[in-house]
């Protein structure tokens, strides 16, 4: 597999009163492309801090984030904003759903969001996206806003938008963090699948075990450093 994403050296600091702590320490890590891999450690060990880097959410303290063998993380913020719009698609354990808009709206919104200007494509993202929502099982649902929902529910809308605009990678934040057992299977089974299947790398972040030992590789953090 060739790889698409690599960090190297990252570090990102944080000052909290007059102390600094480094939630990540020279980290170097490679991804490759249609590979999944978990990044596993008790709490405050990191893993969203990386994920939020890999995705240039946040910016870097040290060190330096390829895609595809270009530097990307010393991008202005709006080439940055760009290419998280092109080429990364993120999930979250709280799902983030804009409550006012159906599952079908919310799906759109990454596709709406990255070529606003041609709104005679309207049709053609939202055929898309109901195409993504049947194939998830949530033809009943595609109409219904998130507080009409159940957190599986959720959390599948948020994997159809995380998909809509066709990323290379998609990162995902707990992504099991707030359902059950049988929707974290679920869920586990379309990171999965979108993996192996689409062939895309997806990263995970994630507490739960046996989400994580589905994945091609499992990394640990532990005080922003790999165990």
């Amino acid at each position: 597999m060739s790889e698409i994403l690599r960090a190297e050296k990252i570090s990102k600091r944080f000052k909290i009163g007059d102390k600094y702590v480094d939630a990540l320490n020279s980290v170097d890590l490679s991804f490759s492309k249609g590979e999944c891999v978990s990044i596993m450690g008790p709490s405050g060990s990191g893993k969203s801090t990386l994920l939020y880097l890999l995705g240039l959410i946040d910016t870097l303290s040290m060190g330096h984030i390829y895609f595809n063998g270009q530097k990307i993380s010393s991008l202005s913020s709006r080439k940055k904003a760009h290419f998280r719009s092109m080429h990364i698609g993120f999930i979250f354990q709280s799902f983030y759903l804009l409550p006012e808009l159906n599952c079908l709206q919310n799906v759109c919104l990454p596709a709406f969001i990255q070529d606003k200007k041609n709104f005679w494509k309207k049709n053609e993202f939202a055929k898309k996206a109901r195409n993504m929502l049947i194939k998830v099982g949530l033809e009943e649902r595609i109409l219904h806003k998130p507080t009409e929902l159940s957190g599986g529910e959720m959390q599948r809308v948020a994997i159809c938008r995380s998909l809509m605009n066709e990323p290379s990678v998609i990162l995902a934040d707990e992504p099991t963090g707030n359902l059950d057992s049988k929707n974290s299977d679920m869920i586990a089974n379309m990171l999965q699948s979108i993996s192996k299947k689409e062939n895309k790398t997806v990263i995970i972040a994630t507490h739960n075990e046996s989400l994580a030992h589905r994945a091609d590789k499992i990394v640990i953090l532990k005080d922003g450093m790999i165990q």
